[in-house]
């Protein structure tokens, strides 16, 4: 096992996974995926995601970030949390590097190793709301800290992908004017601002229900007066 998946399993200290993995006879090693999400998965990134892959669910971006940089350069106590490269900041920096102290995650961190080489697949799903830009934005500057902006050097020892599940293509996501989707994430062949990520189709079932807020007419309010019940589907993952 390579240091980095050492590292990503001792960072790991969600409550969630650790209820999961014992209710479904998992371990702390990650979450065993399915035959057909893997399948799935890997038809997306055109890519073959072994049995021995293992899943972590919200995993935060800060223990990303720090479990790579630990990989590639290891580092003592109280490493520097600003940009590489650039002089310490007066007072506190105003955009936190490494250790940002959110809870900006990952909603399924996919790992495993294959002749030395460790792989990182990143998953954000949605089942019924909306991607919207700033959302996707937000997770694609995190990356780019990570990763860099360009395509992954195929013989790079650490190899990042991207993957939206939904039950429907998102469309229209486009990256902030004047800066491009980081490479690594769209891969080639896409323009600099709009991109097409890997997709893979997410199954929602149907029937399900939910409670709203509203008045005695029954229109949604905020107030939320009245309650009631409604059926729902699956949205468009479409973006604003």
């Amino acid at each position: 096992m390579s240091e980095l998946l050492k590292t990503i399993e001792a960072f790991n200290r969600k409550e969630r996974f650790f209820l999961f993995a014992y209710a479904t006879g998992n371990d702390s090693r990650g979450l065993v995926l399915s035959p057909v999400f893997r399948a799935s998965l890997g038809a997306a990134l055109g890519l073959e995601v072994p049995p021995e892959a293992r899943g972590f669910v919200d995993y935060h971006i800060d223990w990303l970030h720090a479990a790579v940089l630990l990989e590639s350069a290891p580092a003592g106590a109280n490493s520097p949390n600003w940009q590489p490269g650039t002089a310490e900041p007066a007072g506190q920096p105003t955009v936190p590097w490494v250790s940002t102290g959110n809870q900006e995650d990952i909603d399924l961190l996919v790992v495993f190793e294959r002749d030395g080489v460790t792989w990182l697949l990143l998953v954000e799903a949605k089942a019924e709301t909306e991607w919207t830009n700033k959302q996707v934005r937000s997770k694609a500057e995190r990356f780019r800290r990570i990763f860099g902006s360009a395509s992954i050097d195929p013989a790079a020892p650490v190899q990042p992908r991207f993957c939206l599940m939904s039950p429907h293509r998102p469309q229209g996501l486009t990256a902030v004017d004047g800066e491009a989707w980081p490479a690594w994430m769209v891969g080639p062949g896409v323009s600099d601002r709009r991109a097409e990520f890997a997709w893979a189709k997410l199954a929602v079932p149907t029937g399900r229900r939910k409670v709203t807020g509203c008045d005695a007419n029954g229109t949604p309010s905020r107030a939320r007066k009245y309650w009631t019940v409604t059926e729902v589907g699956a949205a468009d993952a479409v973006v604003e």
